[in-house]
């Protein structure tokens, strides 16, 4: 069964009105290669992104924002099951959590103001929803016009750390993909 915001967070034991905004960092497979085929990737590679987005939640420290990070799910197979999930114990910040595994991810991204990932299919996901999702680098998606694909890393900071209402909502989206496929 799918949640909405206010059973979400009541699982998570969060107040309800504590944040104004809930963002997901979908983390990418550390053992794929960021890099393949000299396609253009904003970090040295995806543990890189990943440390150093998370830093960078941490000092802007905006209490009015909840951050989940969200492990890919074939972690386990390479032996990264607890990578992200020490990491975050380790980083001890009260704004960011784990994604429950326990929760299907369908329930949270029509509620989440921000996606963030390296390429992953959680954008395009995403953007079915009528939101932009924030990625690191080119991928199939990248170029039809409905992702935040910013060119620098600053860029990609600014995307995350500033506000907006409600994620980014596309305008006749439909319309721009099938031109996009012609």
């Amino acid at each position: 069964r799918e949640l909405n915001k206010d059973e979400f967070l009541k699982l998570l034991n969060i107040e309800e009105n504590k944040f104004k905004k809930i963002n997901l960092f979908a983390v990418h497979l550390f053992a794929d290669a960021a890099h393949v085929g000299g396609r253009f990737f904003l970090f040295k590679d995806y543990y890189t992104q990943f440390i150093e987005t998370l830093k960078k939640i941490k000092d802007y420290n905006d209490d009015e924002v909840l951050w989940l990070i969200k492990p890919h799910p074939s972690a386990k197979y390479h032996n990264e099951s607890s990578i992200v999930e020490n990491y975050i114990k380790q980083l001890n910040y009260k704004n960011i959590l784990i994604y429950p595994n326990e929760i299907n991810l369908k329930s949270i991204l029509n509620f989440v103001d921000k996606l963030v990932t390296g390429r992953g299919n959680i954008g395009l996901e995403f953007a079915c929803l009528g939101k932009k999702p924030i990625i690191a680098g080119v991928n199939y998606y990248s170029d039809l016009g409905f992702v935040s694909c910013p060119q620098t890393q600053e860029d990609y900071y600014n995307f995350i750390l500033k506000p907006i209402s409600n994620g980014i909502i596309i305008d006749n989206f439909t319309s721009k993909l099938k031109t996009k496929l012609k």
